[in-house]
């Protein structure tokens, strides 16, 4: 999984100006702050050949850990 967005609050996400992070790049790009994107490589078994990505929101993987800590501490 590819860890996505920030904490409402600020605690958690992503903040760096140069990222290469495929959602940063993607809404930087759509609001105009680079011109264009590039998503690398072709060869994958997908209908147009770009690989399969799956993401999670940082909130959520926060509380996932969260939680397995209270089983493991249970």
């Amino acid at each position: 999984f590819n860890v996505a967005g920030a904490d409402p609050k600020g605690r958690t996400g992503q903040s760096t100006p140069g990222a290469t992070h495929l959602i940063k790049v993607a809404c930087e790009t759509a609001l105009g702050k680079r011109p264009f994107m590039q998503v690398f490589g072709t060869d994958y078994p997908t209908p147009d050949g770009t690989c399969m990505r799956d993401y999670i929101h940082v909130s959520d993987l926060a509380a996932a850990h969260r939680l397995a800590l209270q089983r493991l501490r249970a």
